[in-house]
């Protein structure tokens, strides 16, 4: 399985981040939380996969944070049920020692909507791992 990923670097506070977003449609990831600071995420087989990969991706490479922004903004009616919201949440994935904190992101993810990025990592998986 192959997955590519969009490149940006992003400079806040005098401190360089590299943000990462999959460049696979993203809208049959669902992530909501069902009960205070519990969260679940649901998705078809094979966005399930290309997340599983994401992951991959994310804990060899602990200097760049990964950002999957989610195409549907509400979740579909039957995960209504498992939510105590109807919203999509986004996924934030970065190691803890890169220190961020949620004003931080805030910002970040301000530039990162304003800037263009380029075609970065290609992650090839084996089927037989997936």
């Amino acid at each position: 399985m192959k997955v590519q990923f969009l490149q940006k670097e992003i400079w806040l506070q005098n401190k360089k981040y590299t943000v990462l977003t999959p460049a696979f449609n993203t809208k049959d990831i669902f992530a909501c939380e069902f009960d205070k600071n519990m969260f679940m995420i649901f998705g078809n087989q094979q966005s399930l996969q290309y997340l599983a990969c994401v992951l991959l991706l994310g804990a060899d490479n602990r200097d760049k944070i990964i950002y999957i922004a989610n195409m549907e903004k509400d979740l579909p009616i039957h995960l209504h049920r498992f939510s105590q919201k109807k919203k999509n949440n986004e996924l934030v994935l970065l190691h803890h020692s890169l220190q961020l904190n949620l004003n931080q992101w805030k910002d970040l993810r301000q530039k990162l909507h304003q800037q263009k990025g380029l075609e970065a990592l290609k992650l090839i998986q084996e089927n037989s791992l997936i």
